[in-house]
């Protein structure tokens, strides 16, 4: 089921998630750049994980360091905590903590 706007914390990204969407639809791809704590690791891939034209595609996400990852994934369940379970995950160089999927990972 998509994410309502009602769900989402009110942070700056969310204003403009029809746009990143439709981008993304076109395009397939997209970098976004907002400030620090805008929602864009957190928020835009929840967002996106239920619209149909993803398909069996995946949403790759890169942090600079273990513990941005690691924290970014920790915000991220905190909306349905045993939905991402199933797909997050954050691999690192020497090991890997979470259970990937091999279609997505975050």
């Amino acid at each position: 089921m998509p994410m309502s706007p009602r769900q989402l914390p009110d942070l700056p990204v969310v204003d403009v998630l029809d746009e990143v969407k439709r981008a993304l639809e076109h395009t397939g791809r997209g970098v976004v750049v907002a400030p620090p704590g805008a929602g864009k690791t957190t928020l835009i891939p929840l967002a996106l994980l239920d619209e149909s034209w993803l398909g069996e595609q995946r949403i790759v996400m890169l942090e600079p360091r273990r513990l941005s990852a690691r924290a970014a994934a920790r915000r991220m369940a905190l909306p349905n905590p045993r939905r991402t379970q199933d797909w997050s995950g954050n691999p690192y160089r020497g090991g890997h903590r979470g259970d990937l999927d091999p279609a997505t990972s975050a």
